[in-house]
């Protein structure tokens, strides 16, 4: 086949496809066989032309579910293939910095504070080992930090790690949830109405 047959054959697909599928199943032909080449169309156009007797609908259903499973397997690893190209091209940013500049560090609540503090640590080009003797304390204890998100340090120890990198909030707005608070005194309630009725099993 020559070049120009190819180009002509993927403008063909192309054009099948901008409108949508458009275009119907061609007839079968002496043989029982479709013409060569490949034919778009609806699911449903599929579903009646091929779906004639039981055991063929089952056949189809069965691939409808493989398809739809496999788009949203697809899915799920286009997500995770996207956020890791942000996560690379974050990083990329942080190492390539000009210390001689600061640089802003954007966060949507207060749950990642922990990925900031270990961004600026990133960004300042400052080792686990060199943080850890700022503050004074064990490397092994900076890396506990970082791996447990900094939730085994204190609020203090926070805000000793913040003033070490030199983080401040440039701007901060925070917004008090009434029916969060809510919600969440209605939880603990019932957490604790639970704790007393398994207690109270266990102790009688």
């Amino acid at each position: 086949m020559s070049y120009k047959n190819n180009c002509d054959r993927v403008n063909s697909w192309t054009i099948n496809l901008w409108r949508g599928c458009e275009e119907v199943i061609p007839e079968f032909d002496e043989n029982g066989n479709l013409p060569p080449g490949i034919h778009y169309c609806e699911w449903e156009e599929f579903n009646d032309r091929f779906g004639t007797t039981a055991t063929r609908r089952r056949m189809i259903d069965g691939l409808e579910l493989a398809i739809t499973q496999l788009k949203a397997d697809r899915d799920s690893y286009q997500s995770q293939v996207d956020e890791l190209k942000s996560e690379i091209a974050e990083y990329e940013r942080l190492i390539k910095c000009d210390k001689s500049q600061s640089i802003s560090i954007k966060i949507d609540s207060l749950n990642k504070i922990p990925d900031a503090l270990i961004k600026a640590r990133i960004a300042a080009k400052i080792s686990q080992e060199k943080l850890a003797e700022i503050l004074g304390i064990e490397e092994e204890r900076v890396k506990e930090y970082e791996d447990t998100d900094y939730q085994c340090a204190s609020f203090v120890e926070i805000l000793e790690v913040s003033t070490v990198l030199g983080v401040e909030f440039e701007m901060a707005v925070m917004r008090v949830d009434f029916e969060e608070i809510e919600a969440v005194k209605g939880s603990a309630e019932k957490w604790r109405k639970r704790k007393m009725i398994m207690t109270a099993k266990i102790t009688s």
